[in-house]
């Protein structure tokens, strides 16, 4: 027993510490005396009590407990401030003039009784209970950390519930379970990341009927702790007798979020940071303001029938569900990217802001009912019949206002027509599924854009109101998360030029290209862009002058250009994907003096041009190929990728680019003389694929270096006996090139018999000459050039060969 003058304080700011074990007793008194005294209770091995004790004129106490903390100050005298601090459970019961801070750990409950002023509490995953008894309290603040289940109840007397509690607060965790508060005069709740892993418990607030407004803040509400509106359950905040209802979302995004205010006439939502929810249920609320600079999205509502809602967010609003007939969305001041829609028959003037706003159009509206989507790209949401039904008079069109694009479902069943000069200016059509009756699009003003976000299987069309310039031009953009299919062509009537984009719309790689046949018969200009490859076989408009692809940005095999062109009747350019692989053919063009000019990039671009034609073919740097049968002049460059070009009987020049990736050049029985360069080294292999048929002409090529192939299989009867070339020929100084030919064809040849292969310099570059010789020949061999048998190509420069070796006619040279 400690008591006495020892335990007495004087009229200074006095401390009185019980640090050891079991030293705070009962019938231990304490009196502090003047001053602001403290007392402090530490025990690390036993339970922290107050029976018994006596203590006055002590104005702080500090109670702390490696066990529990069992406390009634009740009867101590002056007692301002008390905390108690224990690792088991925590059980207060303190006057009304007392400010408590209570915290414990782990699953030990907390019950606190009495107390008073702006008090807090911390505990683990516990029931915490404040004022469940027949005590009164006059907290005017509570904050309670943790918990699991927490019943907060101002307790105005020993038997009725007060109104000195103005604010709640609470954080939560994953163990949060049921909030309840019962206070008349609670006017701000505060609501910090209750979270579990599946739910969250609901916060219900219960108050007498009275004028009361509640201002309800949430920081990280989230039931599935997500970061997503993806929770199973949602978090129901119910206040059934406040007046007026604030939701302010702040610091950390919240989803999930339910609020019920059955008496509440207004409501207001403001949100620094995105807020979701799951509904607004406030049955008699007649306005609703949004404010803020993030994101709000309400899924459900219930609000009164003829309320008002007004936008002054910057972040955007979305309401999931229609207005009815007689509600108002007032969003003129609203300046993010609103969603919302309107009931059929709605009476009322909607209206959005700057933002690229949707606004979801359910049927023909009623009497004073309008939509002005204001400024930005905005788009009016709808069904394919309903859009059907909206343009076929100029009913509609005086009713909306502002809309840049009409988006509908797909059309389904019966032919679908939409006619864009009752749709109030609206130039913009998407079609948002898989159409299985076909559309027909009339009406539509210059530069009109198409969308499809999913596959057609009719023959749809467009035309325009007025197509009789000579620069027309549609827009087409084929958008999904992977390419689809189109099974009819889209008929786009009299316009000059087409101007087409692809969009991948997903993070994941392409895996398929867009497939989009296009009927356009008086197109000229095609110009192509986007992020996903495009297969535009059907575009065979033979009025095509250029076609520009370039702005396909996508790498890889389905992330280029596939285009088979018709007959083109003028030269036409020709540009595929800068980046990704192009298959591209135009070997229908046959219009004489006219040509192709092709433009490759750095994918792997297989190009066939065999149109008799003096195509331009720039290949670019990838894996590339390119094709050219039968006549025409080529000029073909290749890059730093591995190309293989094969040309025909035209008079056609070749450039090799350089880089160490193995080319191949095939020349054709050529009529002309064919001029190949190549700046690689060791990697060509250059092929003589059928003789020369006209004398004076052979293939001359520049650049070959020791690795370098030459094959003249092509133009022998029978291979040559593999092994070296031997020495070069060497004539008199008076010799012609005509005698040099001569000499390396001078050996008489079997019938049927093997090739022979020699080589000359000549006029300071280097000359390989095969002689060959066939069956059908009387006598087989002559003993001279033959044109049309014999062959000769030329290497520019000066080059030793006496080494070089054949096997099975192709050379390499060293």
């Amino acid at each position: 027993m400690d008591q006495g003058t020892a335990f007495t304080g004087g009229a200074g700011n006095d401390t009185f510490n019980a640090s050891a074990t079991a030293t705070f007793n009962a019938l231990d008194s304490l009196n502090g005396g003047a001053g602001t005294d403290t007392l402090n209770v530490l025990d690390n091995a036993a339970a922290v009590a107050t029976a018994n004790r006596t203590v006055t004129n002590i104005e702080v106490a500090n109670l702390s407990s490696s066990g529990t903390v069992t406390a009634d100050t009740t009867g101590w005298t002056g007692l301002t401030t008390l905390t108690a601090v224990g690792s088991g459970g925590v059980n207060v019961t303190a006057a009304s003039t007392t400010t408590i801070t209570a915290s414990n750990t782990g699953a030990n409950a907390m019950a606190i009784i009495g107390g008073g002023g702006a008090s807090t509490f911390a505990t683990g995953a516990a029931a915490v209970t404040i004022g469940q008894t027949a005590v009164a309290n006059a907290f005017t603040s509570v904050a309670v950390t943790g918990g699991s289940t927490i019943a907060i109840t101002d307790k105005g007397t020993a038997t009725t519930t007060g109104s000195t509690l103005k604010t709640v607060s609470v954080t939560g965790n994953a163990a949060s379970d049921d909030v309840t508060v019962t206070a008349n005069g609670l006017t701000a709740l505060n609501l910090t990341t209750m979270m579990g892993a599946t739910t969250v418990g609901d916060v219900t607030v219960t108050a007498a009927a009275a004028t009361r407004a509640l201002t309800v803040t949430l920081n990280g509400m989230d039931t599935a702790a997500d970061g997503a509106a993806t929770g199973a359950a949602t978090a129901t905040i119910t206040d059934a007798t406040a007046t007026s209802l604030a939701i302010n979302a702040v610091t950390a995004k919240s989803y999930d979020i339910t609020a019920v205010a059955g008496a509440a006439t207004a409501v207001t939502v403001n949100a620094d940071v995105a807020l979701q929810m799951d509904a607004l249920t406030a049955g008699v609320a007649t306005t609703v303001g949004i404010s803020g600079a993030a994101g709000v999205t309400i899924t459900a509502d219930t609000l009164a029938a003829a309320a008002v809602i007004t936008s002054t967010n910057t972040g955007g609003v979305t309401l999931t569900q229609n207005l009815t007939a007689n509600q108002q969305f007032v969003g003129t001041a609203s300046s993010g990217a609103d969603a919302i829609g309107v009931a059929i028959a709605g009476t009322k003037a909607i209206t959005t802001g700057a933002g690229n706003d949707t606004v979801t159009y359910s049927g023909a509206l009623g009497s004073g009912g309008s939509i002005d989507a204001g400024d930005g790209t905005d788009t009016l949401l709808t069904t394919a019949a309903l859009a059907v039904t909206a343009t076929g008079s100029a009913t509609f069109a005086g009713t909306v206002s502002n809309f840049e694009v009409l988006k509908f479902s797909a059309t389904t069943g019966a032919a679908r027509a939409i006619n864009m000069a009752n749709a109030d200016g609206i130039n913009s059509l998407i079609s948002a599924g898989v159409d299985t009756g076909a559309l027909t699009i009339t009406g539509a003003a210059a530069n009109f854009t198409y969308t499809q976000t999913a596959a057609s299987n009719q023959a749809d069309s467009i035309a325009l109101a007025s197509d009789v310039g000579t620069s027309d031009n549609v827009n087409l953009a084929f958008s999904a998360a992977d390419g689809f299919t189109n099974t009819g062509a889209l008929t786009v009537a009299n316009v000059e030029t087409l101007t087409i984009t692809t969009d991948d719309t997903d993070t994941t790689a392409t895996t398929a290209v867009f497939v989009a046949p296009i009927t356009a018969t008086s197109v000229k200009t095609v110009t192509v862009t986007g992020d996903a490859g495009i297969d535009l076989t059907g575009l065979t408009a033979t009025t095509i002058t250029s076609l520009d692809a370039s702005g396909l940005t996508g790498t890889g095999a389905v992330e280029g250009l596939a285009w088979t062109a018709g007959a083109l009747a003028a030269s036409s350019t020709i540009k595929g994907s800068a980046t990704g692989d192009n298959t591209v053919t135009f070997s229908a063009a046959n219009t004489a003096s006219t040509f192709v000019t092709y433009t490759g990039g750095s994918g792997a671009d297989t190009v066939t041009g065999s149109n008799g034609l003096n195509n331009v073919v720039d290949l670019g740097n990838g894996t590339n190929s390119y094709t050219q049968a039968g006549a025409g002049n080529a000029t073909v460059t290749g890059g730093t990728g591995a190309d293989t070009i094969s040309v025909g009987t035209g008079s056609n020049t070749v450039h090799l680019g350089g880089g160490t990736t193995a080319n191949q050049v095939t020349v054709g029985a050529a009529a002309g003389l064919n001029v190949i360069d190549t700046t690689s080294t060791g990697v060509d292999t250059i092929v003589l694929g059928g003789v020369q048929t006209a004398a004076g002409y052979y293939t001359s090529v520049t650049g070959l270096a020791a690795g370098d192939k030459i094959d003249f299989s092509g133009v022998t009867t029978v291979a040559r006996a593999d092994g070296a070339l031997g020495a070069k020929i060497t004539l008199g100084g008076a010799s012609t090139f005509a005698n040099y030919l001569d000499a390396a064809t001078a050996t008489t040849i079997a019938d049927a018999g093997a090739s022979l292969m020699s080589w000359f310099q000549f006029g300071g570059n280097t000359y390989i000459v095969v002689d060959n010789t066939l069956a059908a020949l009387t006598p087989d061999d002559t003993n001279t050039f033959q044109d049309g048998v014999d062959s000769v190509i030329e290497l520019v420069g000066l080059y030793t060969l006496t080494t070089a070796a054949t096997a099975t006619d192709v050379l390499t040279l060293v």
